[in-house]
């Protein structure tokens, strides 16, 4: 709360009065509490609006709600076990179904909204432009994230591209990394942790000479110098939304711009996927 105290300070002076009763209950409220709102409950809850909201956090340098909660969520994540971060959840989406309907299509709505604020387009075309000349693409995910590493995997084979996803780990990982080559990609979707093993597999494709796709939400500047292409994907703070959920559109779009790129291989592959479909009687 420190961080947005002092933004608060610095901007109180060029705030109306609407924007500094906002930031008023702000300060009153608990980092739990500011973790599990929507902009809409604090307009309500403040006395202002929602757009009033949306325009504080504006003026205090955020790019919305989600950023606040991201910058909240560190310190909370570290010293709260998750147990009793379920806990705290649940208290404050309450027991009603619909209350907490409305919190995932929230959470959904603010992620995405934050994810089209950080993401790049240079990055991107930068990303899609690696993998569409590659030989191969060799595609990791650590936890949750493997999740999104497969759906890559699966869909770069869908439009015409050799890929393989690297879901072994431990001793078995190294005979999955034994293929790649200079001519190949490697494309790791690493949220917010670097382990000694993400570690060895960076080091391993930078002395092949294989260029890397760095998927992640915390680690972007510290891996900027060690990989090619760095893709900035925001993760829930809250545990509402699977982690996961913004990474998977963000594959998406990689397929897309390489379809775009490369239209030909990728009709080839969807007419030869569709013709071993109806062999196989689907």
């Amino acid at each position: 709360m420190h961080i947005l105290r002092s933004r608060i300070t610095d901007a109180w002076e060029s705030m109306s009065k609407a924007e500094r009763t906002a930031c008023s209950f702000l300060l009153r409220s608990t980092p739990e509490h500011l973790l599990y709102a929507s902009a809409a409950t604090l307009g309500s809850e403040s006395g202002t609006s929602n757009a009033t909201i949306v325009r504080t956090f504006q003026k205090l340098g955020y790019s919305g709600l989600s950023d606040l909660k991201r910058e909240l969520a560190a310190p909370f994540t570290d010293s709260v076990s998750p147990e009793e971060r379920l806990k705290q959840r649940i208290s404050h989406l309450g027991e009603s179904f619909d209350e907490s309907t409305a919190s995932v299509w929230t959470e959904a709505e603010e992620l995405i909204e934050l994810a089209r604020g950080t993401l790049s387009s240079t990055e991107t075309s930068r990303s899609v432009d690696i993998i569409a000349r590659a030989r191969r693409s060799f595609v990791y995910g650590i936890g949750l994230s493997s999740v999104a590493a497969l759906h890559l995997s699966l869909r770069l084979r869908r439009v015409g591209l050799d890929s393989t996803h690297l879901v072994d780990d431990g001793f078995l990982l190294a005979d999955q990394l034994l293929p790649i080559g200079a001519d190949d990609v490697l494309i790791m979707f690493v949220p917010g942790r670097l382990t000694p093993v993400i570690d060895s597999i960076v080091e391993h494709a930078r002395a092949l000479g294989c260029p890397i796709v760095f998927v992640t939400d915390e680690l972007g500047e510290s891996m900027r110098d060690r990989t090619d292409a760095v893709l900035q994907v925001p993760r829930t703070p809250t545990g509402i939304s699977d982690e996961s959920f913004i990474a998977l559109l963000v594959a998406d779009i990689i397929i897309q711009g390489i379809a775009t790129v490369a239209p030909e291989a990728a009709l080839g592959a969807s007419h030869s996927l569709n013709r071993l479909r109806r062999r196989l009687g689907y």
